[in-house]
């Protein structure tokens, strides 16, 4: 069977980022944001700009985000604008997400996150990490 070059098609993906709750906690958060679809050599100047300082988030967003779902205010739905998307710009941990969710599209990676291990609270490995002496899956 032979691939179809895909070239400018906005792609869905979900952006995920986790939120502060009261009692200490977490929660994850999700929307699913429509990225447009980037070819390798525009991919390494996006990074190339960003690495140098010369990319801001709100320039990044312009650039390759084309949609989203999800986002909402008490008074209901948050559609994708400018102007919104400056305001899930200053929600902390989007931006980081939003830039995840990105360049796993770019890679061809699964949306999956790497989520941190409990810290242990004898200070050794964190709850549920291997030691080197245990195969991984176990736990001391």
């Amino acid at each position: 069977m032979a691939y179809v070059i895909k070239k400018g098609a906005g792609v869905w993906r979900p952006v995920r980022w986790d939120e502060a709750v009261d009692g200490g906690g977490v929660e994850t958060a999700e929307i699913q944001v429509k990225f447009r679809r980037v070819g390798l050599e525009e991919a390494a100047e996006l990074n190339k700009l960003a690495g140098a300082g010369q990319l801001s988030m709100p320039e990044f967003t312009k650039r390759v985000v084309l949609d989203w779902e999800g986002p909402a205010i008490p008074a209901g739905t948050l559609p994708f604008s400018a102007e919104n998307m400056a305001m899930m710009l200053d929600v902390p941990g989007f931006p980081a997400g939003l830039e995840l969710a990105f360049w796993q599209m770019v890679g061809g990676m699964a949306d999956e996150r790497v989520k941190n291990s409990p810290a242990s609270p004898a200070g050794g490995p964190a709850a549920g990490e291997a030691t080197a002496d245990q195969p991984p899956g176990t736990t001391a």
